[in-house]
């Protein structure tokens, strides 16, 4: 009987929970609870609709989850040149986050500590950081280029995983670590340079890169961990810049271009046994120069990336002006994503439904093409996780049923969930059914509870 009491209870407390929040907004929804040199968080505690946050110099750290959960409004942020490691799940749930500038202060960045910042778009790193712990930046989807500074010595598990739209990669050269799904589903990464001190690229670490077409192993690395490069679909050219590594799983370059090649040099090819054979799915070939190429590639890499940005800068002037007509190459330049011709006309209208000073902000634009991309995600069943039906306000940043609510959209044939509405409606049906299902539970232990 104390067994069904217990259980009673602790549903009875599962079911009535909210998350603390202020009953009245406060005067200031960015003031600061510091004790001391700890920023503790938001003063009152709870969710803030703070959009411009500065972390004093004064203070010296940040408490662990000190914001967790209450900075979905935040856009820009200001970290202190006092702070030397942010603390895990510090920022939390930052979806509104457009930049973000790692001060020179900072050593460490810890698990989950901006996990969930969709909109990030553009982060630069300080030159003192040197661990970038696991799900640090988990979920960063409009990152699109990201250099790891040489201070950096470990990427952890997770680190940038669901940065699908990062296009441009570059590893610093004191990375010896690439953590399992480090960069998993990168699905847009082109451009990859890995510094010359890696060691080991994990378990799933670029699982799904499928437009990497091209790649080089430093002689530094010797584990290539299980589906490393698994759906690789594109990568037809791995060149090797030593010997075959000691230790690769057998799938790390499963699934990847048919004839896709391993590209060694004359004094290495018996380590990958010899010209022609098939070492781990990649026929060996022999470099053509029989010279290791070298890894200076980065040079090019931030040139073409510096090009980019211009492109994309100047077609988000465009996208900007009134007085300039929208199409859907403007969109495409610009790197706003979800647009297209079949809903071109609605994203147009949406857009000039704005008001003038929103319609002149590049973030209020980018955020109808995100909900229109994550839209177009769930109706034709292309991968989609709950982050993203958070981002564009189907669900709620504290929502408890996210994973359920994620598996039955998964489920819905695309007809039915094929625009913000019905996805709307088919969440709200899903979460009414999770609830009714827990009322009934609650009253059945209730009623054995009193018998």
């Amino acid at each position: 009987m104390r067994r069904l009491f217990a259980s009673a209870t602790i549903l009875a407390i599962f079911l009535t929970s909210v998350a603390a929040s202020p009953a009245n907004a406060a005067a200031d929804p960015c003031a600061l609870d510091i004790s001391g040199n700890v920023v503790n968080g938001f003063s009152p505690r709870g969710v803030s609709t703070c959009t411009s946050l500065a972390i004093p110099d004064s203070a010296t750290a940040i408490a662990a989850g000190a914001f967790f959960g209450h900075v979905a409004a935040l856009e820009t942020l200001t970290i202190g040149s006092g702070i030397e490691t942010i603390t895990s799940s510090a920022f939390y749930g930052a979806q509104s986050l457009r930049s973000l500038t790692i001060p020179n202060s900072v050593i460490a960045i810890e698990f989950d500590a901006f996990s969930g910042a969709s909109s990030l778009e553009t982060l630069t790193f300080g030159n003192s950081v040197t661990t970038i712990e696991s799900d640090a930046f988990n979920g960063v989807q409009l990152l699109r280029s990201l250099t790891i500074p040489n201070s950096v010595t470990t990427i952890g598990m997770g680190a940038f995983r669901y940065a699908n739209n990062l296009e441009t990669l570059i590893i610093g050269n004191s990375v010896t670590t690439i953590g399992d799904n480090a960069f998993q589903d990168a699905n847009n990464l082109v451009t990859l340079i890995i510094g010359n001190s890696v060691t080991t690229i994990g378990d799933n670490a670029f699982q799904d890169a499928n437009l990497l077409t091209s790649l080089t192993i430093p002689s530094s690395v010797t584990n290539i961990g299980e589906d490393a490069f698994r759906g690789a679909s594109a990568l037809n050219a791995v060149t090797f810049l030593g010997q075959a590594p000691t230790s690769v799983d057998s799938d790390a370059f499963s699934n990847v271009k048919v004839g896709a090649k391993a590209i060694v040099t004359s004094a290495n090819v018996a380590s990958f046994g010899g010209a022609g054979s098939i070492w781990k799915r990649l026929i060996v070939e022999i470099a053509r120069s029989d010279a290791p190429p070298t890894d200076d590639g980065a040079a090019a890499a931030r040139a073409a990336a510096e090009l980019r940005e211009a492109k994309i800068r100047k077609a988000r002037i465009d996208l900007t002006n009134p007085a300039v007509a929208l199409t859907v190459t403007a969109f495409s330049d610009a790197e706003c994503n979800g647009v297209h011709n079949s809903n071109f006309a609605d994203i147009s209208a949406e857009i000039q439904s704005l008001s003038l000073e929103s319609r002149m902000e590049i973030k209020e634009i980018l955020k109808i093409c995100r909900k229109y991309e994550v839209v177009d995600k769930v109706a034709t069943s292309k991968p989609f996780h709950h982050g993203m039906l958070q981002e564009i306000g189907l669900i709620p940043l504290d929502s408890k049923f996210k994973s359920q609510i994620t598996v039955a959209l998964r489920s819905l044939p695309g007809v039915e969930v094929s625009t913000y509405k019905q996805i709307e409606i088919a969440i709200a049906n899903k979460v009414r059914a999770i609830q009714d299902l827990k009322s009934r539970l609650s009253a059945t232990i209730a009623r054995i509870a009193g018998k």
